[in-house]
């Protein structure tokens, strides 16, 4: 299980290879607390091509996390 602060260090990191190719994931699935697999919660990784306006679709549909 990761924390969710560990899921958000490994945003700089969040590619890898598949057959050699380069691939980026798209979420971190973590925890809120490491004790309780019923506060599992997704990081989403946001690349700087993305269209803003689904980042403001997510901001208005998913409950957001103060750390």
């Amino acid at each position: 299980m990761v924390s969710i602060k560990d899921a958000i260090n490994k945003v700089p990191t969040a590619y890898g290879t598949n057959n050699g190719l380069k691939t980026y994931r798209t979420y971190y699935p973590c925890y809120v607390d490491k004790t309780n697999k019923t506060s599992l919660h997704f990081v989403l990784i946001i690349r700087p091509e993305t269209d803003e306006s689904k980042i403001l679709e997510c901001d208005t549909k998913f409950n957001q996390i103060s750390l």
